[in-house]
């Protein structure tokens, strides 16, 4: 039996009470399972695509790794000084088929990004660096000792965090156990099944998740790539998994409330220091500009350890209706 979302049936209900290894099983089942809409990586084809799932408004490429702006082209072909990168590279699994192929094509874990950026990048592990040697404001590439080893990574801006976090939650999921690492750096996963990310991976991945919630990005990207793939990122879907798979809430089952996409992120009036408070009500309408305690909020949620604890005002206004409420954060 599926749950009903995006308008299509998905996930498996049969997740609702599941945590840890078992529920990782059990969304493995429901990612794992998608089409390579490229028989091979073309660049061409790759910007086609790119052009419907990383796309801002006024036609430019949304490149998480460079603040630069560079126009996609009405002819499909691949603008001047772009390329693309993975979050998860291939080459960390080797040669082992069918994996490294379907990592390669998975377009939850392709992005867009500048040809000088993509090869300093690449190959390297997303991590909290030291001593910065690349900067563009966008990521920083360095050096840091990870557990005795000196080791050269890159780190997103705080804006992407989450982005990268998510995307190799779903890789930990959607392939997981089905290779052995091969990279050069330092191993992010461990060889087996579960937990798939080692100690002090899990523990990077989560910070960075908490840090930088879902986006309005993220979720319009999941649902373009879900409509050409066939699959979702359901850490974009519903951000509490990570927890319930890796985190706090290992021993607590699963249930789908709180989703970005469903009634349970509406807002209500009390929160606890680690919840998302997401910028929704069925009693406002969508495109609503909101702001708390004064402050303009350009995103569609934020962390309530962001305000702490105590009460917080919260306004809105769509059109010519204007509204407040006050929550409690405990």
């Amino acid at each position: 039996m599926l749950l009903v979302h995006g308008g299509e049936a998905y996930y498996p209900t049969a997740m609702v009470g599941l945590s840890g290894e078992e529920l990782l099983k059990a969304l493995k089942v429901a990612i794992r399972s998608h089409d390579n809409v490229m028989s091979q990586f073309d660049e061409n084809t790759w910007w086609n695509i790119c052009s419907a799932i990383d796309r801002h408004d006024d036609g430019s490429v949304w490149d998480m790794f460079s603040p630069d702006v560079i126009m996609i082209t009405s002819d499909g072909e691949v603008p001047d000084g772009m390329s693309f990168c993975h979050v998860a590279y291939p080459e960390w699994a080797g040669d082992k088929e069918p994996y490294n192929e379907d990592l390669s094509l998975d377009l939850h874990n392709v992005y867009p990004c500048q040809s000088e950026v993509a090869g300093l990048k690449r190959g390297l592990i997303p991590w909290s660096i030291d001593n910065v040697t690349f900067d563009n404001e966008s990521v920083a590439i360095g050096n840091v000792s990870v557990d005795g080893t000196t080791v050269t990574a890159y780190e997103p801006c705080d804006e992407y965090k989450g982005d990268i976090a998510r995307v190799l939650m779903y890789v930990a999921v959607c392939y997981g156990g089905e290779f052995l690492w091969c990279g050069q750096s330092w191993n992010l996963f461990l060889d087996n099944y579960y937990p798939v990310f080692n100690k002090r991976s899990t523990e990077l991945m989560l910070e960075w998740h908490k840090l930088d919630p879902v986006s309005s990005k993220e979720i319009e990207r999941n649902e373009a790539v879900y409509k050409l793939q066939g699959n979702r990122n359901p850490f974009v879907d519903y951000p509490k998994l990570a927890e319930h798979i890796w985190g706090e809430l290992i021993n607590e089952p699963f249930s789908f409330e709180g989703g970005s996409g469903e009634s349970g992120d509406y807002l209500r009036a009390s929160y606890m220091l680690g919840d998302t408070i997401w910028l929704r009500s069925s009693h406002v309408p969508s495109g609503a500009v909101w702001s708390i305690d004064g402050k303009s909020v350009a995103d569609i949620c934020i962390p309530a350890s962001e305000l702490g604890t105590g009460l917080h005002e919260l306004r809105f206004s769509v059109g010519e209706m204007n509204g407040k409420m006050i929550i409690e954060i405990k």
